[in-house]
């Protein structure tokens, strides 16, 4: 299963390279997610408007209850993955349709730690921009 993650750094109060592993979190349990997922980091920097990136794909490694200190206390769940899968991040824009979708649909409504199980179009847009950073 593919998963979609933003990475706010408002939220976490650092870039995503900035952190320390590859690790993302959820305000929600994903009973669905599983150790093998493939797991896409979009993260926006701090500009109006912000720029997209793909920032991270990586493989889930395993899953644990994050700290209770810090950014973390309102999360449920810590997911960590193995190496990046990625040479370097990829730029995102509303030209992409699939991003576009992506941004109206998950971005904005901030719902941050999504399956992409019924939306093909957005995962198989992760994989085409990934392509060449693969």
């Amino acid at each position: 299963m593919h998963w979609y993650v933003y990475h706010s750094r408002n939220t976490m109060g650092h870039a995503y390279s900035n952190a320390e592993a590859r690790v993302v979190y959820s305000s929600k349990l994903q009973p669905k997610l599983c150790l093998g997922d493939t797991v896409w980091v979009v993260e926006g920097d701090e500009c109006s408007p912000a720029n997209f990136a793909l920032v991270d794909t990586f493989l889930v490694r395993s899953t644990d209850v994050p700290s209770r200190v810090g950014p973390y206390t309102k999360f449920k769940l810590q997911v960590s993955g193995g190496e990046s899968l990625l040479k370097c991040s990829v730029p995102l824009t509303s030209k992409l349709s699939w991003f576009e979708s992506l941004h109206s649909r998950y971005i904005t409504k901030q719902r941050f730690f999504m399956s992409l199980t019924a939306e093909p179009d957005i995962e198989s847009g992760f994989r085409q921009v990934a392509s060449d950073a693969i």
